[in-house]
């Protein structure tokens, strides 16, 4: 599920919530997905895609982990951080097949993955970081995967996934 296109509104909440540190839009974020998914499953757990260190240093939190929590509290889900991102790189400007090797490697699991996974994210850009946590869940158990983003950034003038 998506809640938007990058633009406008949502485009200035995403920014003012990464780069000006206004934490209270992760709660904002978080209630336009609830407001954009159906129910789920009860058993689903809660997964963010792990943000990159050296983003969680500059911001003093992580941005999508605050997304999750406050969905799986509102939708009375269990959040866990399964994923961990151990590379220090970022995915700010880079192409397609750079992204996807980046993520590839740069990913790994901590403790059990629950067999039902909602893996949430901030925004889509290429899908290569959403691809990798799906690929690398899938590779260590998981049976049933849902998605879901707040925001997709349009690269070529198109407003596809």
């Amino acid at each position: 599920w998506c809640v938007g296109g990058r633009t406008g509104q949502l485009k200035a909440l995403l920014d003012r919530y990464k780069f000006d540190s206004a934490r209270q839009a992760g709660r904002v974020c978080a209630g336009l997905l609830d407001d954009s998914m159906p129910l789920l499953p009860r058993d689903v757990v809660v997964v963010p895609v792990p943000t990159a260190p050296a983003h969680r240093r500059v911001r003093g939190f992580d941005h999508t982990y605050v997304i999750a929590r406050h969905f799986a509290k509102t939708r009375n889900l269990q959040l866990r951080s399964v994923l961990v991102r151990v590379d220090s790189g970022t995915q700010h400007f880079k192409n397609r097949a750079e992204r996807l090797r980046t993520a590839e490697n740069g990913l790994h699991i901590r403790g059990r993955v629950p067999d039902t996974v909602l893996l949430i994210d901030d925004i889509y850009t290429t899908g290569a970081t959403m691809h990798a946590c799906a690929q690398k869940l899938r590779e260590n158990g998981v049976k049933q995967l849902f998605v879901a983003v707040v925001a997709r950034q349009v690269l070529d003038g198109t407003n596809h996934l």
